[in-house]
């Protein structure tokens, strides 16, 4: 197997030995691919100047094993990630959703759509400050957007998509003027409004909007229905941690523990 200029993005790496590095890298066609990336950690080698997370690079590589090696690597062309190394906050998203795919993605699994997603989140996260600007929010909140958008993303190329349009066992339709209780082994169940726990059929409308392609017709979605936007990712984010901390079982994400105590007034 022998191939040329695939675009991927490093989600992790560690040393094989004195001179060599492990890579597991999220390609465009061919999904997580374990490379071995030989003689790297040498002053002169080519691979060296790129061994980064979140730049978008062209990696040629060969092997019918599951791991190969690596024969070339450059920065895509086409593409120049403006990446500060030093904001601390969008360091920890992009690791964050680096970790995700790491869970969740079995080896050579192809998923060009979620790659796709993945692209644009990496991007939207580090031009946090334009994008903020744009749509006239704050960093947190946008930041949240694009973590919860990918995660739903994720969780839906990997067949875990939550079912946001109709109630569990009955497949009626959910309505705006109803509450719902989210169990991620079935979906979202009916109750009565003062049920502790329980959300709104407006912000599950709301939430089926959240598309990273799509953010102008999520924010006019938001207009509309006049809801409050930090109530709306208060809510999004508890029943985003509840399926995936369902589906992940005894796997733990490293990278909520990376800020502290911070992490979960920042997510």
């Amino acid at each position: 197997m022998r191939i040329e200029k695939e675009l991927g993005y490093i989600l992790h790496q560690k040393p094989f030995s004195e001179t060599s590095v492990l890579l597991d890298v999220f390609t465009q066609q061919y999904g997580r691919v374990g490379l071995i990336a030989k003689g790297a950690k040498r002053p002169k080698s080519p691979f060296r100047a790129y061994l980064f997370p979140f730049k978008l690079l062209s990696f040629s590589f060969v092997g019918k094993s599951e791991l190969k090696t690596l024969t070339h690597l450059e920065e895509h062309e086409k593409y120049t990630a403006n990446i500060n190394y030093t904001h601390g906050n969008q360091l920890i998203f992009g690791l964050y959703v680096n970790e995700l795919i790491l869970r969740f993605l079995k080896k050579e699994d192809p998923h060009p759509e979620l790659f796709s997603i993945f692209h644009l989140a990496i991007g939207y996260l580090f031009n946090i400050d334009n994008l903020s600007q744009q749509y006239q929010l704050s960093k947190n909140h946008m930041s949240q957007i694009i973590l919860r958008a990918t995660e739903m993303a994720l969780l839906t190329a990997v067949g875990y998509g939550i079912q946001l349009y109709t109630i569990a066992e009955s497949h009626s339709p959910i309505s705006e003027m109803g509450y719902y209780y989210y169990n991620p082994i079935i979906g979202f169940m009916s109750v009565k409004q003062d049920t502790i726990g329980s959300v709104s059929g407006l912000l599950l409308k709301l939430m089926a909007q959240l598309d990273l392609n799509k953010l102008d017709i999520f924010f006019n979605k938001l207009n509309q229905l006049n809801i409050d936007l930090s109530i709306f990712l208060n809510v999004a984010k508890k029943i985003m941690r509840q399926s995936l901390d369902y589906h992940l079982g005894d796997k733990k994400i490293h990278t909520r523990e990376l800020a502290g105590i911070e992490w979960d007034t920042i997510q």
